[in-house]
């Protein structure tokens, strides 16, 4: 009787690792999908937050903030210049700059785009490519800077080595920059203008927001209220 029986208990035993298994594999799954709920909500918010945000405190974050750390090194000890803080000030200017100034696009560029009509018109395909250009050209450009101060600050290179470096590296990464963001301003100046008009857009009719935004700080006093504005409309409708 015990031999029949051992068959069923060995039977058994896989149908209960079985359940187990699908039990955890279901908590799992269930698990990533709360935290992509989690996920898409945050980032919805911070999206609705950007094109939320009044023109003072986008002006605060990109333009006083470094502004301030800027100003701050003229009030440190000498030797903080030439030493850590040097390297991190300038870190931190670009950083809180061009982080703020591409989140600020992207929701602009990509998650409005996606909610609005103006998506039917013309596709963001290639904005959404150019928008992490300056990005990764901005860590690269800051672990170049970082690297090269630290070294520096050591007398370990020289500051005609770092010269040369800058003109082999940094100068090309430079117009490569330049490049992804004139791409993503045109791309912000030509959404905006069809979105008001509900018509694709050519450049003759952006041309002023173009502009505008090439004059970034200065320009978003113009061009944030116009966000605002279409932000408002989206979610009335």
């Amino acid at each position: 009787m015990s031999d029949e029986l051992k068959p069923k208990s060995i039977w058994g035993f896989f149908l209960s690792i079985k359940s187990i298994l699908l039990f955890l594999l279901k908590s799992i799954w269930g698990f990533f999908l709360r935290m992509k709920s989690i996920l898409l909500f945050l980032l919805k918010s911070i999206w609705g937050f950007f094109l939320r945000m009044k023109s003072i405190l986008l002006f605060l974050l990109i333009f006083i903030i470094p502004l301030a750390i800027t100003t701050s090194t003229f009030f440190v000890p000498g030797n903080w210049i030439y030493g850590a803080y040097m390297p991190f000030a300038v870190s931190a200017i670009i950083l809180t700059t061009e982080v703020v100034l591409y989140l600020w696009m992207w929701a602009l560029g990509n998650a409005y785009y996606k909610a609005s009509p103006v998506r039917e018109k013309f596709s963001n395909k290639a904005f959404r490519l150019f928008v992490w250009i300056p990005l990764l050209v901005t860590v690269l450009f800051i672990a170049f800077w970082v690297y090269g101060a630290s070294t520096i600050s050591r007398g370990k290179l020289s500051a005609a080595t770092m010269l040369s470096s800058t003109l082999l590296f940094a100068i090309p990464l430079q117009l490569v920059f330049m490049i992804g963001k004139f791409y993503c301003f045109y791309f912000a100046a030509k959404l905006i203008k069809s979105a008001e008009t509900g018509t694709e857009a050519r450049f003759e009719d952006f041309t002023k927001e173009f502009i505008l935004l090439l004059f970034f700080p200065i320009g978003l006093w113009f061009i944030q209220p116009r966000i605002n504005k279409l932000y408002r409309q989206l979610t009335i409708r």
